[in-house]
């Protein structure tokens, strides 16, 4: 005999009022990838907050229907209905955020995740940190790596690679930004 355990759904509260969960039967919800560890109704919001700072999806109702797909632990078909996201988009969107958390976990498996020193960077973990970001550009991105892996001085590569001094600086905060957010993420990943 096999049990199932009941996961809230969305449940209409009328207008103006909060949307509550009610139960509904978990056989229909299924992760979408092997990789992540995600289980709808057990990410804490502080973890979805910061999963959200690594995509590039835009807050908004979307962003709700998954917070209250991982977060609350709602049936997504509840969400669509309720909120009025498409369900395809919602459905690309859940197995795109499973597929980064499950990267995200492969990443932080072989590593801990400390402050960035010029030259001490490891180059798998580098390359890690720019496939978080939407950085373009070959001279660019072999300035940060020179800085980052290599140690190079960002004067010296401004001179030598013709990258400008204020973009340079910019997307070193930003490479370090992306690792701070790792190192917060990986307290969640354990």
């Amino acid at each position: 005999m096999t049990s199932t355990k009941k996961k809230p759904a969305l449940e209409q509260a009328g207008p103006g009022k909060a949307l509550k969960p009610k139960p509904v039967n978990t056989s229909a919800q299924a992760s979408s990838t092997a990789y992540s560890a995600l289980e709808p109704g057990r990410v804490a919001p502080a973890h979805f907050d910061l999963l959200m700072s690594f995509t590039n999806i835009r807050p908004g109702k979307l962003v709700e229907a998954l917070r209250g797909f991982f977060v609350d632990q709602i049936q997504q078909k509840d969400l669509v209905t309720t909120l009025e996201v498409n369900q395809s988009m919602l459905s690309r969107k859940t197995k795109e955020v499973l597929e980064l958390d499950g990267r995200i976990r492969l990443h932080l498996s072989t590593r801990k995740i400390s402050a960035l020193e010029p030259g001490k960077v490891d180059a798998t973990h580098f390359d890690f940190l720019v496939s978080c970001t939407n950085f373009r550009g070959e001279k660019l991105l072999e300035a940060l790596r020179e800085h980052f892996v290599d140690g190079a001085k960002q004067k010296n590569l401004v001179a030598t690679l013709g990258v400008h001094q204020s973009l340079l600086s910019r997307k070193t905060a930003e490479i370090h930004e992306v690792n701070e957010r790792l190192a917060q993420i990986s307290k969640y990943c354990r």
